[in-house]
């Protein structure tokens, strides 16, 4: 767990917070098996190998159901942001959407130039890393779903909110936390 905390609280990368918590999880098997072999208790961190067995008997009995079937994932993310000036923010936004437009209309607040930011650089959250914003703490959640968005879920009309939350049905298949502050 030392190790994880570190490379995570270090800006190690990616990949190397995901070793570190693929380490963590395998030792927390590891401890749970010797506590049942040693003591006959249980885990007490619970039963972290449910998740895993169904996972497991899902993918066979679709694998073997519907070899032709799509997979679909929903990628749900949440980031900080910190605006230590916002004049120089709607600036930033304001010279993207030049580049791309000759005839653009002024950028006049902040959540128009995080729309001009992602929507200029390529629709990701990378867009937002310029010097104008503080990356803070963020998260991201993988859901393997059967119900993606439509574009009636897309019209302005409507609860966008309800969209971020998954389905009953949807499985998440992955999660991780992108600690930029200890």
């Amino acid at each position: 767990m030392r190790e994880h905390a570190r490379v995570a609280c270090n800006d190690g990368e990616p990949i190397e917070v995901i070793q570190a918590g693929d380490a963590v999880t395998q030792a927390a098997r590891d401890y749970g098996e010797w506590l049942s072999a040693s003591s006959g208790w249980g885990n007490p961190l619970g039963d972290i190998y449910a998740d895993e067995d169904a996972d497991e008997e899902d993918s066979v009995e679709t694998a073997a159901s519907d070899s032709e079937a799509r997979t679909i994932v929903s990628v749900r993310a949440m980031y900080d942001y910190e605006i230590p000036d916002e004049a120089l923010l709607i600036a930033a936004a304001q010279r993207l959407r030049e580049e791309t437009d000759s005839d653009a209309r002024p950028v006049s607040h902040i959540g128009e130039a995080i729309y001009a930011l992602i929507h200029g650089k390529g629709m990701t959250i990378p867009a937002l890393e310029i010097p104008e914003l503080v990356g803070l703490n963020g998260f991201t959640v993988v859901h393997q779903t059967t119900d993606p968005l439509v574009e009636d879920d897309l019209d302005f009309d409507k609860d966008f909110e309800q969209n971020l939350l998954p389905n009953d049905e949807d499985e998440m298949v992955y999660s991780f936390g992108d600690h930029r502050s200890c």
